[in-house]
């Protein structure tokens, strides 16, 4: 369930875990900017990636977690490349969409 909490957070509830959000993650620069561009990512992730067909960030974050795991040629490498990247730029909250 999501909700919205006091000074701008987005929050949402997965059993009994709640977790809260900075609607200013939703702004963060590498979301839209073009894998090739991205710093801090290896040529291996842009590759399967754009084998996937994502171009950018945000449309692996707008799939969900639950998702990207169901595609036909999942990789746990990819996606716990994934994970690392998100988590470093304090965004991994954005793959409980799924």
């Amino acid at each position: 369930m999501l909700f919205f909490g006091k000074a701008g957070l987005v929050g949402f509830h997965v059993g009994t875990i709640s977790c809260y959000m900075d609607e200013s993650s939703y702004l963060h620069p590498v979301l839209d900017t073009p894998l090739t561009e991205l710093a801090g990512v290896s040529p291996d992730f842009v590759r399967m990636s754009a084998h996937f067909g994502f171009d950018c960030i945000r449309q692996m974050t707008d799939r969900g977690w639950g998702e990207l795991m169901r595609m036909d040629g999942f990789d746990y490498g990819w996606f716990n490349e994934l994970v690392r990247f998100l988590n470093g730029h304090g965004l991994l909250d954005l793959l409980e969409k799924g």
